[in-house]
């Protein structure tokens, strides 16, 4: 499980990656200022971290099972 987990990660991470370093360029060429790329990256970056406070709270806390 943990070993999924970790691999969907560093998809994500990757896709990210290369949506920055081939999205930016263009951006730039078709006028738009790096100060305003990265605003948006930054309030994208919020809202997905607001985002990740709300949905861990709905997940109950799954029971011990390690004997003590």
């Amino acid at each position: 499980m943990s070993a999924s987990v970790a691999g969907g990660v560093i998809a994500c991470y990757q896709l990210g990656y290369g949506i920055a370093a081939f999205g930016a360029g263009p951006l730039q060429d078709a006028g738009v200022g790096l100060s305003a790329i990265f605003g948006c990256t930054a309030v994208a970056a919020v809202v997905l971290g607001g985002l990740s406070f709300v949905l861990a709270a709905r997940q109950p806390a799954a029971p011990s099972t390690t004997p003590r």
